[in-house]
Formats: C-alpha cells, structure tokens, sequence
C-alpha cells in the first residue's frame, strides 16, 4: 500500500487500533475486541463466586443485578458492530452470561441454556444486541444532519433490507379531556383563554413531575420543553397554573371519561403527531420478549419442554 502524507507527516499502517473502546482490525475479524472483552469480565466473574454460594452470600435476585450492572455491559458494548463476526466467536459472551447465571442461582453445568436464562429472568444477549441497536437508531434517526443517518441507509441498501423496527400493530397517541357540559361552548373552548387562573388535573404523575422539574437533559421528551413554553406564556398573560395529581382507576368520574375519551381516540381517525423517540422504547422491548417467548417455546430438548408445561411465559425478573 502507498504512504499517506497528513500535513506533511506519514502516517503510520497498524494492523490494529483502538477507537472509543473497541479494537479495530484490517480484516474485521474482531479477535483482538472479543479477546479484551473477555478478559474484562474476569474480574466480574471472580467477585460473583466471591459474594455468592449456595450455602451463604447475597441472594439470586441480588447478584443478578450486579451481573447486569457491572459485567452485562461489558459483554454489549459495540455489540451492534461485531455481532456480525464468526458464530463461535460471539458463543464465547455466551458463555460469560451462561456462568454467570450458574453462580448466581446456584445450578449444576447440565442445566438447559433456555431454562437457565427463564429461571433468572436474563434476556439471551444475541436478542440484546438486537434490542440494542433499534434503540440507536430510534436515537439516531431523531437527531437532524448527523453523518450516522447516511452511514445506516447505505448500509441498509448494500445489506438489501432496513435495519429498522418494524411496528406491527401501531397505535395511536390519544389523549383524553373531559370537563363538565356547561363549560363547553359551542365553538369548542373549553374556559375562557387566559383566565386568571387555572388548574390541570392529571393522574400521570411521571409526567407531572418531569413537568416541573427544573432539571434539563438532552434525553427529555421535547413535548415536556413545549408544555413548559406554554406555561411560561400562560404565566407572561397573567394566567397563574397549578397542578393536581388524582388518582388513577379510583372511580373518580371526570378521570374515568377522559380515560374514555382516550380510549375512544384510538379507534378514531389517526393523527400525524411528532413523539419522541423513547416512546418506541416499548415496542422495542415487546419485540424482544416475543422473540426470546418464541426461542423458549421451541425448544427441542425433552427436559426444556417439560419445564416449559410449568413455567410457559418468560418473564424479566428471577
């Protein structure tokens, strides 16, 4: 290969180099990455047998947390880049979260893999990665002018399908409102605009606390920062704006006909509405349990199916 000459200085050819964290080869083998992610969790796996045992030691549920806290991590890191290497090379994380599950619930090595995995409640990591890399490019895709979005569609053209989550059974957002009848003119205004005062009931309290929350991060809803710029326009017209939180299912009757109301806006006429990006968080994860439920209900060992007659659903927690 010829020299390259970067202002005046030659640039040196390696055959590997690390970037953000991840080893980069000239042929993509990723052995080099798989290698020190390997090695990274060994510490991980010697504190599991240190705070675990079946005799003493925290409890399952305990040391499963601390394995998706300090080691599972690990073994994702850039999993949506070398998830494409050799199959027995990626076996090898594998068999980091296979041990690691066996210390933490105490089984023997002859336990099924599907069983072993419904038992503790751990997602198979291949089903992660997956998971994984539609939450990046949900992200991704909601930022304008990134250089990522072009990378993504040239790569979904050369791989000749759209690496994106595909929704199934989308469902629209509605929202529900519902006041006494007198309050309802005509026309539709619901209270005169700019009244002196005002009060929002609502039974989210999630929504109503990052509401007024006087935190700010790039990963808030932006709907969030547009209801803040209306209360501060409220507040600029001389409109003063409380908020009650009510609760929800408690047989409270404007509470349970705005739920209708909700409820009726999602069999109606479908809206173009901008959401955020997290709001597809969950059909993510629901695609993730319908994948690892279909795995675990195919199994082909004797013993998988009679656990299966037991325990039919997967499930996220031990």
């Amino acid at each position: 290969m010829p020299p390259i000459n970067l202002e005046g200085q030659q640039v040196e050819w390696v055959k590997e180099i690390r970037f953000l964290g991840v080893w980069l080869d000239s042929k993509l083998s990723w052995n080099r990455q798989l290698a020190q992610t390997l090695k990274s969790t060994e510490k991980g796996i010697n504190m599991l047998r240190a705070i675990s045992s079946i005799d003493w030691g925290s409890d399952p549920a305990t040391v499963l947390i601390f394995y998706k806290s300090f080691i599972r991590p690990r073994l994702e890191y850039a999993g949506c880049i070398f998830s494409f290497c050799a199959k027995y090379k990626i076996l090898a994380l594998d068999r980091i979260q296979n041990k690691a599950i066996r210390i933490a619930l105490g089984m023997i090595r002859t336990r099924p893999i599907n069983s072993l995995h419904m038992e503790a409640g751990v997602v198979l990591l291949s089903i992660r990665r997956e998971s994984i890399t539609k939450k990046y490019i949900c992200r991704i895709l909601a930022q304008d002018n990134t250089p990522v979005i072009k990378a993504i569609r040239r790569a979904a053209f050369l791989f000749g399908a759209k690496p994106f989550c595909q929704v199934k059974d989308p469902r629209s957002s509605a929202y529900g409102l519902y006041v006494d009848q007198r309050d309802i003119s005509e026309c539709g205004y619901i209270l005169p605009l700019f009244s002196p005062k005002a009060v929002i009931f609502s039974d989210s309290k999630s929504a109503m606390d990052a509401i007024e929350s006087t935190l700010y991060s790039a990963k808030d809803n932006f709907i969030i920062f547009k209801i803040k710029a209306l209360l501060g326009m409220l507040k600029r017209s001389g409109t003063k704006t409380s908020f009650c939180w009510i609760p929800g299912h408690a047989g409270i009757p404007g509470n349970e006909r705005a739920d209708g109301l909700a409820s009726e806006g999602h069999m109606g006429r479908r809206m173009m509405q901008s959401i955020a990006y997290t709001d597809l968080y969950p059909i993510v994860i629901k695609d993730e349990c319908e994948k690892w439920q279909y795995i675990y209900s195919n199994a082909s060992t004797n013993k998988v199916r009679r656990y299966f007659e037991w325990n039919a659903t997967v499930r996220s927690k031990p």
